[in-house]
């Protein structure tokens, strides 16, 4: 996981073009994982995801 929110958005918008569906993985360790909260947000925000919970569950 990158160090911020707005970095993660880019390298994934770079992964993903014209549309295409995809799965993105993120990994994070003791250094980042204070930006899952607003990671979590976003995605639901933007319709990503649609239970929160699998997310962390995992």
């Amino acid at each position: 996981m990158p160090n911020s929110i707005k970095e993660y958005i880019h390298q994934i918008g770079r992964a993903s073009r014209l549309g295409d569906e995809g799965t993105a993985i993120v990994f994070l360790n003791e250094e980042n994982k204070n930006i899952l909260p607003e990671l979590i947000e976003i995605l639901k925000s933007s319709g990503a995801i649609q239970d929160p919970l699998k997310l962390v569950a995992h």
